[in-house]
Order: C-alpha cells, then sequence, then structure tokens
C-alpha cells in the first residue's frame, strides 16, 4: 500500500507528537512522479526503504500533536499478501530523525471478545457478574451466546434468551451476563461467544470462572463411646459443604486441642478432621467437639458428645486370660512333641504282620442245562 502524504490529516487512535517534521510518504509505487533518487535521499536522511529501494515521494507536512487519519491504497506487487503496512519515514527533522512502523492486519478490524474480569469469586445467595465485551468491524448486531462448560456444555443464553434453568434469576447487559442469587451448583467455567457474519474473522470468544464460596456448614462428628482402656480409637469430623475446603480444629471440655503437640497421647489431622489416640486412658474422657471453618464465613462446631473410657469386665477379663492360656498349652503341647519326634526319643511302633483275611474263592458257576419239554403220554 501507500500512503498519500498530502491527505493526510488526522490517525485514527494514534497520536505522534513532532514539530517542524517531514513525513515522507510510504512507498508510491512503479510509476510515481518525483521520485527521489536513492543517492540523494540516503544524503539527505540516511534511511532506507523497508520495502524496496526506489519510488520515494516526500512532502513537507507541519502539523500540530493532533489525531492524523490515514488515506491508504492498494497495496504494491512485493507486499505480504494479506497484510496492510504503513510506514511513516521521517525525511528530515531538525533534531532527531525519527522512523515510525504501524503495523494493521485484518484480525485488527475484526471481531474481538475480552472480559474485564476473568475471575469471579462471590458468595453464596449473592449476584454473579460474568463481564463480556466485543468490538466488530462492520456487523452491527452480532449473535452473542453464553455456555456452561462442564462434563457437557449447557446453554445458558441464546437466541436472545435464557434457558429454562437461568431464565428467572439472570440478566443480559449488552454481553456481560448477570445471575442472581448463586450457588454451589453455579460454580464453573462459562463462555462468552460472539458472531459476527459480516467480519474478516466471524466468531470471538472469552472464558470467565465463576467460583461460588459456600461458608461452614455444621460438620458431622464421630465420637465412638464407652471405649475399653487400652484401646486405640478414631474420632471423626466432616463439613462435606463448605467451600473452599474447612480445616477442622478439636475441643475437649471446651479447650482447644494442639495439633501437633510433643508427646501427646492423640493425633490431629486438621485437613481431614481426625483424631486418632494411640492407646486411650482414662485421663482422655471429656466432652468432645470439633469446629469447621474457612474464609467464606464463620465457623460452626457440632454439638460435643461424651467419650467414655472403662476398664474392662472382670468376667471378660477372665474369658479372655483362658482363651490366651488354652492357645498357649496348645503350642507348648506342639513344640513339645516336635522336639520328641526330632531327637528320636518317641520309638515307632512297629505294626504286626497279620495274615490277610481268608478270602473264599467265588463259588463255581453251574452250567443249567436248557430244560426241553418231552412229549407226554397220553392214557
Amino acid at each position: 500500500m501507500r500512503l498519500c502524504a498530502t491527505s493526510c490529516q488526522h490517525v485514527r487512535g494514534a497520536q505522534l507528537h513532532a514539530h517542524n517534521a517531514l513525513l515522507c510518504a510510504a512507498h508510491s509505487g512503479p510509476g510515481a512522479r518525483n521520485p527521489i533518487c536513492p543517492s540523494r535521499r540516503a544524503k539527505d536522511t540516511g534511511l532506507s526503504c523497508p520495502l524496496c529501494t526506489s519510488h520515494y515521494n516526500c512532502a513537507p507536512l507541519n502539523f500540530n500533536p493532533a489525531l492524523l487519519t490515514l488515506t491508504t491504497l492498494p497495496t504494491p506487487p512485493h507486499a505480504a499478501p494479506l497484510s496492510w503496512t504503513l510506514t511513516l519515514l521521517c525525511c528530515r527533522m531538525r533534531t532527531l530523525p525519527l522512523l515510525v512502523m504501524l503495523l494493521l492486519c485484518p484480525a485488527c478490524l475484526s471481531v474481538s471478545v475480552s472480559s474485564t474480569k476473568p475471575q469471579v469469586e462471590v458468595h453464596e445467595h449473592t449476584d454473579a457478574v460474568l463481564s463480556c465485551e466485543f468490538r466488530t468491524e462492520k456487523d452491527q448486531n452480532p449473535r452473542i451466546e453464553w455456555k456452561k462448560k462442564g462434563k457437557g456444555v449447557t446453554f445458558v443464553y441464546f437466541n436472545n434468551r435464557f434457558t429454562s434453568a437461568y431464565a428467572s434469576r439472570s440478566k443480559m447487559e449488552g454481553a456481560t451476563l448477570t445471575i442472581h442469587s448463586v450457588t454451589q451448583k453455579d460454580s464453573g467455567d462459562y463462555r462468552c461467544e460472539v458472531t459476527a457474519s459480516e467480519d474478516h474473522v466471524n466468531l470471538g470468544e472469552a472464558t470467565v470462572t465463576l467460583n461460588v464460596l459456600v461458608p461452614p456448614h455444621i460438620p458431622s462428628c464421630e465420637v465412638p463411646s464407652p471405649v475399653f482402656v487400652g484401646s486405640s480409637l478414631e474420632l471423626h469430623c466432616k463439613d462435606q459443604m463448605s467451600v473452599p475446603p474447612a480445616t477442622y480444629r478439636w475441643y475437649k471440655d471446651n479447650k482447644g486441642l494442639a495439633a501437633a503437640a510433643q508427646d501427646s497421647p492423640y493425633n490431629i489431622d486438621p485437613s481431614k478432621g481426625t483424631l486418632r489416640f494411640r492407646s486411650v486412658s482414662k485421663l482422655d474422657e471429656g466432652m468432645y467437639r470439633c469446629e469447621s471453618s474457612n474464609n467464606a464465613g464463620a465457623p460452626k462446631s457440632c454439638v460435643a458428645q461424651k467419650l467414655q473410657i472403662v476398664d474392662y469386665p472382670l468376667n471378660l477379663t477372665i474369658l479372655i486370660a483362658g482363651a490366651a492360656a488354652l492357645v498357649t498349652l496348645l503350642l507348648l503341647g506342639c513344640i513339645c512333641v516336635c522336639v520328641c519326634r526330632h531327637r528320636g526319643c518317641c520309638g515307632k511302633t512297629k505294626k504286626s504282620k497279620c495274615p490277610s483275611p481268608y478270602a473264599p474263592p467265588p463259588p463255581a458257576a453251574r452250567h443249567l442245562k436248557t430244560y426241553k419239554p418231552t412229549k407226554s403220554f397220553m392214557i
């Protein structure tokens, strides 16, 4: 393309702060009038053409700091296709030579979509504003769609209307989507799509991530009771509703238990909410409760439950002792037998050779003669 210096008055979107400068027209193309000789150009300015080495036309231009509108003409044959190059050469400047390159491409004039806040965090039951801004080249009435991405793609706004799940609690302002009274189910990635059929690139999109914060709920606490002295024990606490996930703290008789106490008979996992005892004693007996907390709201606690530590009953003790003694005796007996057999002190009894019992021979098979009836005598 070439830049006509005599018609350059305003540049849209760019300011050139210079005084008493000479605006050298960019490449004027073959056949231009009064081209500057490359030797003269090099002598006067010391600059070279970024496109070729001839066909220049410089014209003086005095201007104030203002907006200049560039008038562009067809691209010369040796320029790259599908790209527009504007070259401003300062042929002569009293203080310092200036070279300004403005590169424009068709994508700059196509539809563009962006969001001023791609990450949105709001509390539950409040409004969430998902911003979406767009600019088009020609199409003044583009198609706007909002979709939610998950396991599949769910339409939120389509064909100039909301879908049934959002119709009663959403609104559109331009391309910006507002969802009222959001819940945890509304968390996810939302995509704003703008389709301008008349533009070079007719589709643009921007993604906004919505994270709905949920304050702690009353956790569920599991405190088994009663527990025998000396046995291991594990207490559980869980809040499955809070976002971000809650951290947990255990209390005994309304006194907080240290999570990492040295030489402690218990161990606490704040992220999982477990309280483990390696071996409980009577000193561990008391009222236990758990508290869940996160940065979305006030902490919540479950109702305190009593942990009762009891001794083994006498009959149970006797039963366990008897069973242990019996097992011990059986093991000792087996060991003694094995040792005795290994040393050979237990002689093997010889088996008496007894004659095999008499088995009478089977009876001889009788040859039965076939009886043939004879003729009877008639008297």
